[in-house]
């Protein structure tokens, strides 16, 4: 199905749990001069868009929050984290120039999210939908018949131009995919 690329995305869009303490992080936090473009002026900062939570991630969210104040964390209200902001199916979420969907695409887990560029032109999927498979559904109140449903309504329904942005290339040979031909 469509077109595979190895160029890597420019957007990020995490996974994470609830902002808190971080186990399992070793080494001294980052230089918050290092997370802004070389010669930028310290400003508002865009918040670590989370497309899902799972108990046993590490994230970057409550460092990034501590680090980059007013930095503020998202994150889908049915997923049961803790954040700054949480998100509903067809709320959108404004990242300087950019708007985003977000589209409850429930499976994986029940709080998951694909956020959809407003010109429909690209979407990060999360882990709805990877590289080549989709998310596990046999732990976290996952469901397999959810997660199909939810990829072929709201995913598999953008344009065929769209890019797809997958949280995860597990087997190698790309990062991005598109769901129509070349």
């Amino acid at each position: 199905m469509g077109l595979w690329g190895s160029q890597q995305p420019r957007h990020h869009v995490g996974e994470s749990q609830p902002p808190g303490p971080e186990p399992g992080r070793t080494g001294p936090d980052p230089d918050p001069a290092l997370l802004r473009p070389p010669g930028s002026a310290p400003r508002g900062h865009l918040p670590p868009v989370n497309t899902h939570c799972h108990a046993d991630h590490v994230t970057g969210s409550g460092l990034l929050r501590r680090l980059l104040p007013p930095c503020r964390s998202v994150i889908a209200r049915d997923s049961g984290a803790a954040a700054d902001l949480l998100l509903r199916h067809g709320d959108t979420l404004h990242l300087g120039d950019l708007t985003l969907e977000a589209r409850a695409t429930p499976g994986h887990t029940p709080g998951c999210l694909t956020f959809v560029l407003d010109d429909r032109s690209m979407a990060f999927t999360g882990d709805a939908l990877l590289v080549r498979g989709c998310g596990r559904t046999d732990f976290q109140q996952g469901c397999a018949a959810t997660l199909y449903r939810s990829v072929h309504e709201q995913i598999f329904t953008l344009p065929e131009d769209c890019l797809l942005y997958p949280a995860h290339d597990y087997n190698g040979g790309g990062s991005w995919l598109s769901l129509g031909g070349p």
